[in-house]
């Protein structure tokens, strides 16, 4: 295992979900489930399924899926981030947070929004009110 470091990239998000800690940077995503204890850290690319190793965000949904939004698109692992595979989104995110399996991505294009865990998606643009780009997915109570 390696150590996050210095010129291990930007950071971009992060997210934590039981002992799982993840680091979005723009080098790849830091996996910890070791609740980011040092020592505890691998460095995921390609080769475990990411889209891109330029991350822009990264969340946890309620069923414990990572989601992690690259430079070339939506990239899930339903394995605390041990491998990932590639959703199909409306254009590639640049922000993602979840709420249980309704998945809120912010793109260039507007607010893309899955109720089915990544399934189908729905895009909100400026015909909707919301702006584009959209720079950023978060919830405020």
């Amino acid at each position: 295992m390696r150590a996050v470091q210095g010129g291990t990239g930007i950071g971009k998000g992060i997210a934590a979900s039981g002992t799982g800690f993840y680091f979005a940077t723009t080098n790849g995503l830091w996996v910890s489930n070791g609740s980011g204890a040092a020592g505890t850290f691998t460095l995921k690319g390609t080769a475990d399924g990411l889209g891109d190793t330029f991350l822009s965000d990264v969340a946890v949904d309620g069923s414990g899926k990572v989601l992690v939004a690259t430079n070339s698109g939506l990239s899930v692992s339903a394995n605390a981030g041990a491998s990932f595979t590639n959703v199909t989104v409306p254009a590639a995110p640049l922000g993602i947070y979840a709420n249980g399996s309704t998945w809120y991505a912010s793109t260039s294009l507007g607010l893309a929004i899955s109720t089915d865990a990544g399934a189908t998606w729905a895009l909100r643009g400026v015909a909707a009110g919301v702006p584009t780009p959209a720079n950023d997915a978060w919830f405020s109570p």
